[in-house]
């Protein structure tokens, strides 16, 4: 089950499945890009986090990997320079991307490089900025750090979709996603730590 109440809006083929869940039911997602959940209206407050702390996490298990993008979730409004951040996997990578001008000119990333995403199985991937640091975790190891000087304003019109590349066509996950939950304010993570082995507390 996800903590994340606010993802109200459902689109394409989704739907809950208990097999595979890591906890309770899951998140289902055919990989197409008409296929999401997402925060209902625009600029949600929840993932305007502009120079604050902030964790981004969840459960993910991809069905098989690919070398096509990927995206778990992601902010954006659909506009050439229009992105706010995307979690993403390619070719058992993760990467976290973020814009401060919105535009892929400016795009800072965060990645990790040793195949740790493999298919087929849970893992637990989450990103935190403390002050400037950004750090990537998967499976409660740390895989790498960044530094980000700039914030993370959602542009206008902004949604957030988890899925799918926010936004825009193309970048569907296929798998499940499960405990998707987002602090703002809060780095929880700063170094390694044991991967929860139950529901998150609904509050």
């Amino acid at each position: 089950s996800s903590p994340m109440g606010n993802l109200t809006v459902a689109a394409g083929n989704t739907f809950r499945s208990s097999s595979p869940a890591k906890f309770g039911t899951s998140l289902s997602f055919d990989g197409a890009s008409t296929t999401y959940y997402g925060i209902n209206g625009s600029n949600p407050a929840a993932v305007n986090f502009s120079t604050g702390d902030f964790t981004m996490e969840l459960f993910a298990y991809q069905n098989a990997s690919t070398a096509v993008e990927a995206s778990m979730m992601g902010a954006a409004n659909g506009t050439n320079d229009g992105r706010a951040f995307y979690l993403s996997v390619n070719n058992k990578n993760v990467t976290f991307y973020w814009y401060p001008t919105g535009a892929n000119a400016g795009r800072q990333t965060i990645s990790t490089t040793n195949s740790v995403f493999t298919s087929g199985v849970w893992h637990h991937v989450a990103v935190t900025r403390q002050g400037s640091t950004m750090r990537l975790f998967v499976d409660g190891v740390l895989q790498a750090t960044a530094t980000a000087n700039t914030g993370m304003t959602l542009p206008a019109n902004s949604v957030f979709q988890v899925g799918k590349e926010a936004a825009y066509a193309g970048g569907g996950f296929s798998g499940y996603m499960d405990e998707i939950r987002i602090t703002k304010g809060v780095a929880r993570y700063t170094a390694n730590f044991v991967v929860p082995t139950a529901a998150f507390p609904r509050n």
